[in-house]
């Protein structure tokens, strides 16, 4: 256990903050900050070593005043840790993230084998993201609400896009989906107000409910129309058993089928 003046660190595990500077930069080493341990703290900016690889809940709930967020890794590094809520990921509380001290407004990955859930949600600067061929999921949140993002490279490994992954980007223009996607989660695209056009690959086969709700999309073109159905119940989805059969084949027609989706259907292809 490590007793100092401002931190109670345990494990590697950062168990409480006791200090009163706002600009907190946490001790090199730490690979774990507790859920709640910044919880109301009146801080403005904080560092983050590169060891840190999982935030607890909550961990930075109700920093209002916290306007910087500086990690000292790669933004590989930071695409992986595991924060356990919006509210754990500093970066989404302050709205930025800055790595080494530079401002990221384009994230472009390297070697991550996934996208962590809230990852990179709210980030205002972000307008362009680079996926390599590494990633194969995208988990929830990992990218919703980031306004200003208008442009994402999606390579074929990718067979997963997560609940919420994209959703609320207005800005978002341009998405190629994986020709290896599998599933898309609930509400993946919601809210997404200049996402005007958007191709299914073949390898589709679910989709979650108001995955395109509330978007500007006219048309959604399905490569493979055939056989697919649709189901409010999702346990009836998760068993593929039933549903009543539906044709995707009129681009225009599932654009509204899908932007208007208030039923909260989900969408299974057998």
């Amino acid at each position: 256990m490590i007793v100092s003046k401002d931190f109670l660190i345990e494990n590697g595990m950062l168990k409480k903050y006791k200090g009163k500077n706002s600009d907190v930069v946490i001790p090199s080493g730490v690979t774990c900050i507790a859920p709640k341990v910044f919880s109301g703290k009146d801080i403005t900016s904080i560092t983050i070593p590169s060891s840190v690889n999982n935030v607890g809940k909550e961990a930075f709930i109700g920093c209002n005043s916290l306007l910087k967020v500086n990690f000292l890794g790669t933004i590989d590094e930071w695409a992986q840790i595991e924060f356990a809520d919006a509210t754990s990921n500093p970066a989404t509380q302050a709205g930025n993230l800055y790595i080494n001290d530079a401002l990221v407004t384009e994230v472009v990955l390297t070697s991550t084998p996934k996208i962590a859930a809230y990852a990179f949600e709210k980030f205002k600067a972000l307008t362009k993201v680079t996926i390599p061929d590494s990633v194969s999921s995208i988990e929830s949140s990992a990218f919703s609400w980031c306004g200003s993002l208008r442009n994402v490279i999606m390579p074929n490994s990718i067979t997963s896009i997560g609940n919420y992954a994209f959703s609320w980007c207005g800005s978002l223009n341009r998405i190629e989906l994986s020709n290896c996607l599998k599933h898309i989660g609930w509400c993946a695209f919601e809210g997404c107000g200049s996402l005007i056009r958007i191709v299914i690959p073949k390898s589709v086969t679910a989709i979650g409910r108001s995955a395109f709700e509330s978007s500007a999309i006219k048309d959604i073109t399905f490569e493979d129309s055939d056989n697919w159905y649709r189901t409010w119940n999702f346990s009836m989805w998760d068993n593929k058993t039933y549903g009543t059969k539906t044709d995707l084949s009129y681009p225009e027609n599932n654009a509204e089928l899908f932007k208007f989706d208030k039923s909260n259907n989900y969408w299974f292809k057998k």
